[in-house]
């Protein structure tokens, strides 16, 4: 009966409007439902689920250029929109502990942050939930993207951080990070009150990296201290999957970060949601690593084994916390093997971006 009901739902193949049009072979759905069960927030149970979260996280970090002389940290989230809330959030309270060593009273207003009025409306919910002013930099005809001529105008000492966007949805455009970083360095260099950069690359941060690899967006720059992006746009994967990753532990104060035990052993844990169901838990962390593996080992051209490593250089998030949900390592791979067999400049765009 309920399967009757959804008969006349649309075609996710075709469903271009949320990014969800992602195909996953048979053998990977599979071992999905076969991992259904599992509750990956519990790490003492599921060890392995963690470690090949842990590993993504780092294909990620290298993929993103975290500096290799700071100890990056990120997580799984469920969603792009909880990754860009752990972001924000990490942004408000950096930025309370710096207003009070410098005798700001945070009281006086709402504390604000800046992005430009193409944002995706998870923004606008974390600014309501949280209590933050939103300053939206109009968009135009001739700034399709942040105008970087008055972004600063937005910017005072109540400012948590600012948002720059890598692949608007109304306009497909890039917010241009690298000319917006050095704008934040030189107006750092005048104030003791300092104010960094969140990347969205929900739908950019999979693709970019790729398609434009000398472009400087990511953790290249030195005021981009946090970037999120989602694992369903162009990772690859089915709906659900977000990730968020910070340059260095300290940009992560550690109020948020919460301890518990009762699942058999102390757990720390980043996250809003805790238990994870469906598409967010351990089916799409053990598909992710098997994907992986497939995508870099079955193209005609190029070598028979994976290019990636397991780098553990870092602690990242996963290492100190259980909430997995991991898709990455078939986005980073299958992608690697996407450029070696298409040939064509690297600024070709998919006719969605066009």
């Amino acid at each position: 009966m309920v399967k009757d009901q959804l008969l006349d739902e649309g075609n996710a193949r075709l469903n271009l409007a949320t990014f969800c049009q992602t195909y996953m072979e048979p053998e990977a759905v599979k071992l999905m439902s076969e991992t259904f069960d599992k509750n990956a927030i519990d790490k003492s149970e599921y060890p392995r689920t963690a470690e090949i979260e842990n590993r993504c996280v780092n294909i990620i970090a290298d993929l993103w250029h975290a500096p290799k002389d700071e100890e990056f940290i990120g997580t799984s989230t469920v969603g792009s929109s909880e990754a860009c809330m752990l972001g924000g959030m990490a942004m408000k309270f950096s930025w309370k502990q710096q207003a009070a060593k410098l005798g700001l009273d945070v009281k006086a207003k709402r504390p604000n942050l800046v992005i430009s009025s193409g944002y995706q409306v998870c923004w606008e919910k974390f600014c309501t939930y949280w209590d933050v002013e939103m300053r939206t930099v109009p968009m135009d005809w001739e700034h399709q993207s942040l105008d970087l001529n008055h972004v600063l105008d937005y910017v005072d000492e109540y400012t948590i951080g600012i948002v720059g966007i890598m692949g608007i949805t109304y306009t497909g455009r890039y917010d241009d990070i690298e000319a917006l970083d050095k704008l934040v360095e030189e107006y750092n260099q005048h104030t003791d009150y300092k104010v960094y950069i969140h990347v969205d690359a929900a739908s950019g941060g999979f693709y970019t990296p790729f398609m434009e690899p000398d472009l400087k967006w990511d953790f290249w720059l030195k005021n981009v201290i946090s970037i999120n992006a989602s694992g369903h746009k162009y990772g690859l994967v089915y709906p659900g999957i977000g990730w968020v990753l910070w340059c260095d532990q300290k940009c992560v104060p550690e109020k948020l970060i919460f301890r518990v035990s009762y699942l058999g052993g102390e757990m720390p844990t980043m996250a809003i949601n805790f238990s994870r169901g469906p598409r967010k838990s351990s089916d799409s962390i053990t598909t992710s690593s098997v994907t992986a593996l497939k995508a870099t080992t079955t193209s005609t051209s190029g070598p028979t084994t994976s290019p990636f490593t397991w780098p553990k250089r870092s602690k990242s998030l996963a290492s100190l916390k259980s909430s997995t949900t991991v898709a990455a390592c078939r986005l980073s791979a299958t992608a690697t093997r996407r450029t070696k067999i298409t040939s064509g400049p690297s600024t070709t765009w998919p006719t969605v971006w066009q």
